[in-house]
């Protein structure tokens, strides 16, 4: 992906990254924080002079052999500024402007031919571990850690208490992701 001038990528309302060269590409691995389900990917895109754009196209190969095709398009809506919450939003109003194609990749004024492509880093899934109501025993008896569980199409894990139980042992069944191209905040 780039942007002419700058962007940061979000992923689930997730910073995943930032470029601010439109004459280069940037390139994200996102398949470990990938899991079934509904995803939101979303660019704050900043404009500093003159011509304005936004190129991204992602491949999502799914185990059963359909391939998901995500790209910069009509289908994007712009967010108004001073919109909050809007790169992790999941429904956008029929309000929110539709992005508008100016250009095909090649055309002037930009480039045909990146003069760089950069990997950028990859990012792990966050998992947050929670100590158990009342505190933990003391040193002296014996301790033994809560086990954990991983709530299906998350980044979460949650403790396995007597309340949690029947989630402890159940397994998720496997559904087709899907992508909300949600936004572009310009």
């Amino acid at each position: 992906m780039t942007v002419d001038n700058e962007y940061t990528l979000f992923l689930d309302g997730r910073e995943m990254g930032r470029g601010a060269e439109w004459r280069e590409l940037y390139d994200y691995n996102l398949t470990p924080l990938m899991s079934p389900g509904r995803h939101i990917l979303a660019v704050n895109a900043v404009n500093s002079f003159s011509y304005a754009g936004l190129l991204l196209g992602m491949r999502v190969d799914l185990t059963d052999g359909r391939v998901i095709e995500v790209k910069s398009d009509e289908s994007w809506r712009i967010a108004p500024v001073g919109t909050k919450g809007w790169e992790k939003a999941a429904k956008v109003p029929a309000t929110w402007p539709k992005a508008k194609i100016v250009a095909q990749l090649g055309s002037d004024p930009w480039w045909s031919t990146p003069t760089a492509v950069h990997e950028m880093p990859t990012l792990q899934p966050i998992k947050l571990f929670f100590g158990r109501p009342g505190g933990f025993k003391s040193p002296s008896s014996r301790f033994a850690p809560p086990s954990y569980f991983s709530v299906p199409g998350s980044w979460l894990n949650w403790p396995c208490t007597k309340r949690m139980a029947s989630y402890c042992n159940a397994s998720a069944p496997a559904s087709p992701w899907t992508f909300t191209t949600t936004s572009v905040r310009a």
